[in-house]
């Protein structure tokens, strides 16, 4: 219990570190301040939700190997291990698409 402990102790820690900085207080008064503040959470979402994609690859991956032979729990973990994969590749085409358009029509942040 203890190593499960330290695990998600080192996994979450770099969200306590990031949560001891002092962000500037800042009003919205402009459409494009509105904008900036979706892309920052839109940004810190993305990476909690990376992060979680990876604790799910390395769950079915911890899932295959204590499966024991068993064929019902292999492909259980088969099919998270996918489907984990495929929610991670999703995730990085959808910011890569962003990217790309905003190159192509020009715009500048």
């Amino acid at each position: 219990m203890k190593k499960y402990f330290y695990a998600i102790i080192a996994l979450v820690f770099p969200f306590f570190v990031h949560a001891q900085t002092r962000q500037p207080k800042t009003s919205i008064t402009t459409p494009e301040k509105v904008i900036e503040l979706i892309n920052k959470f839109g940004g810190w979402f993305y990476s909690a939700l990376l992060a979680l994609a990876v604790i799910f690859i390395i769950y079915a991956a911890f899932r295959f190997l204590t499966a024991s032979g068993d064929e019902k729990k292999v492909e259980e973990a088969k099919q998270q291990l996918i489907y984990a994969i495929i929610a991670l590749a999703v995730a990085m085409l959808a910011t890569g698409i962003v990217t790309v358009m905003k190159q192509f029509l020009g715009v500048t942040n």
